[in-house]
């Protein structure tokens, strides 16, 4: 018996079990029957399962035996789902794995899930057998489905990151594979895919080419949409018909999730405005925003340069910065601190908090980040819940008694605490990507670096075209609650977009000559911070914080030069920033008063906005 039955299921395979759970909930049983396995494979076409079934030619009489739900596919997370899977179907999972193992695969797929079901002696291993899908059929057409021209769904199927799989393993095992493929396949399968390596290090040419050739398409490996202009991402980002929730895939009931040994989802996830669709999303963000509105964030503007002055101080005597460990990546989480009147020597540990449920949120988590994710929530949870009365009983002008003021109180304390938690995980990553992002840029581009020192009063234009031209976040999705016609694609209930908001950025329909840094750019609608219900509620906060901290880069140091050969970029395909950026800096023999340009313009808050 595998007892670990999760960590060898890929996304789609798990979206099949939970159609599964939500076919038996719509007959009003409580668990979900070999019969409800099948249904939800004939209602995924996408599956190799399916496509075995068609090759056999067995597909259309065993739609028609078995029964009324073949071929439905519910929205993975509906209500009215299944709470368990019966005897009978954790037998067939069994079997699955079994059959997988045998066959050398180290996950479990729906092909494999189809040849249990044919070699099960049960009703719907009956009506396979009697519709002529045996396991000797179906072992052949599996053989035949890998031969076809499939090759790109094969590894789909095959490699899709179940939540032990990393991306590194997925790409040695896709490139040893593809590399055993003509010149030609190697081109449309590899070359076209997220999973290619330089979407990390450099997405930007992929995104030209594919704009100009498929704006609109499947990836030819991860199981998604991908859109790239910036008229599809802005439009799927403000319609309600696209929703936000991504942990719908594993939005298992507690009793089956037991069953397949699932990690347990964190409730604040499912709480936290980020991750919610309305009515749930619209009160609890109207909250946040009537406190950011209360909240006089220019106030902010002397404690940024404070902090920013005081992480540069061990720079000046040493002559080299670590700008992302010493600089970018401390300052917003202090800034955040000061903001909701949290200790500032709880910084660091909120920051490590922060990093490990961050880093639980990719797209192929392992388990060993969701355990420790899972840590990180609780004493995060735990450390908001005793710390937030604290802060409001002092009292004073912070963001946690602006909270309590406008409507806090009205909340749910899990909803409260889930969201204070986001803020201080969402406060610093981007940040800190933007920050690195545009010291990065401002080296490789020296004249619109010097055009800065010249014109610190070019600081708020500047901080728009580097979060144009180098968005911290590269991609976010939305999943289909409905069938859509979208410019003519078909895109099913369920299925997950991937929008690239980097792509949009260099859109030229957009953008003039997108692919220059220009920091005087005027015209500048980038979609960095998302658009629509979930434009990003601290961007002010992340501008004012881009604004002065490289203002007091600038004007502090004489020399900034690179001092690694190699840039290395952080992994994963949502976030684009340097792991690390070492620099030679030389300080101003006679100091000057930095940031004139900047604060003595007294601009407001929508005016930096």
């Amino acid at each position: 018996m595998v007892a670990d039955l999760w960590n060898t299921f890929p996304p789609r395979m798990r979206g099949v079990l939970l159609d599964s759970l939500a076919l038996a909930g719509a007959e009003g049983l409580p668990a979900a029957e070999p019969d409800h396995l099948l249904a939800a494979v004939l209602g995924d076409q996408q599956t190799a399962a399916y496509g075995m079934l068609h090759w056999a030619g067995n597909l259309e009489a065993i739609q028609s035996t078995a029964g009324p739900d073949s071929g439905r596919s519910p929205m993975t997370g509906q209500n009215g789902k299944a709470s368990v899977f019966s005897d009978g179907s954790m037998r067939v999972l069994h079997s699955a794995s079994d059959i997988a193992r045998s066959r050398g695969a180290t996950y479990v797929s729906t092909e494999h899930l189809l040849l249990a079901l044919a070699a099960d002696d049960s009703p719907v291993g009956k009506c396979l057998n009697a519709a002529g899908f045996t396991p000797a059929v179906g072992r052949r057409a599996l053989k035949a489905w890998q031969r076809k021209g499939l090759i790109e769904r094969r590894i789909a199927m095959g490699m899709e990151p179940g939540s032990r799989f990393r991306l590194g393993t997925l790409r040695r095992h896709l490139f040893r594979r593809a590399s055993r493929l003509p010149g030609l396949a190697w081109h449309m399968v590899v070359n076209k895919s997220l999973l290619h390596p330089k979407f990390v290090t450099s997405p930007y040419s992929f995104y030209r080419r594919l704009r100009h050739t498929h704006p609109i398409r499947r990836d030819p490996i991860f199981p998604a949409w991908v859109m790239l202009r910036h008229a599809d991402v802005q439009a799927v980002l403000r319609d309600p018909r696209f929703v936000r929730n991504p942990f719908s895939p594993y939005a298992f009931p507690a009793e089956s999730r037991l069953q397949l040994a699932a990690p347990a989802i964190p409730n604040e996830f499912n709480t936290m405005m980020l991750f919610v669709d309305p009515p749930l999303h619209t009160r609890i963000r109207l909250v946040f925003m009537k406190a950011f509105g209360s909240t006089p964030l220019q106030a902010l503007r002397p404690v940024v340069r404070r902090q920013a002055e005081a992480l540069l101080a061990g720079a000046d005597t040493a002559g080299r910065l670590n700008v992302v460990a010493d600089y970018a990546s401390p300052l917003p989480t202090l800034v955040i601190c000061d903001l909701m009147g949290l200790p500032a020597e709880d910084a660091p540990q909120l920051k490590k908090w922060s990093d490990d449920v961050i880093g639980s949120l990719a797209f192929n988590p392992s388990m060993e980040q969701m355990v420790s994710a899972e840590q990180s929530i609780a004493d995060f949870r735990d450390y908001l819940t005793v710390r937030l009365p604290g802060v409001s009983a002092k009292g004073g002008e912070n963001l946690i008694c602006a909270l309590l003021k406008n409507g806090g109180r009205e909340l749910e304390e899990v909803h409260l605490v889930a969201n204070c938690m986001l803020l201080l995980m969402a406060g610093h990553e981007t940040t800190t990507g933007l920050i690195a992002n545009g010291v990065l840029a401002l080296l490789r581009h020296p004249r619109q670096l010097q055009h800065l020192r010249e014109h610190p009063e070019a600081m708020p234009t500047a901080v728009e075209e580097i979060l144009r031209f180098e968005s911290p976040v590269q991609w976010t999705g939305r999943l289909a609650s409905e069938n859509i016609n979208f410019h003519g694609h078909t895109i099913r209930r369920g299925e997950l977009l991937l929008l690239s908001l980097g792509g949009a950025n260099r859109d030229p329909a957009v953008f003039k000559d997108p692919d220059h840094f220009d920091v005087t750019r005027q015209e500048n609608k980038h979609l960095a911070f998302g658009h629509g219900i979930h434009f990003c509620l601290g961007a002010m906060l992340a501008r004012l914080e881009g604004h002065v901290a490289l203002d007091v880069l600038l004007q502090r140091y004489a020399g900034l030069n690179l001092a690694q050969r190699r840039v290395r970029w952080v992994k994963g395909m949502t976030m684009h920033s340097p792991v690390e950026l070492r620099l030679r800096v030389e300080r101003r023999a006679a100091p000057t008063e930095s940031g004139a340009g900047l604060d003595n313009n007294n601009k407001t808050a929508n005016d930096v906005k």
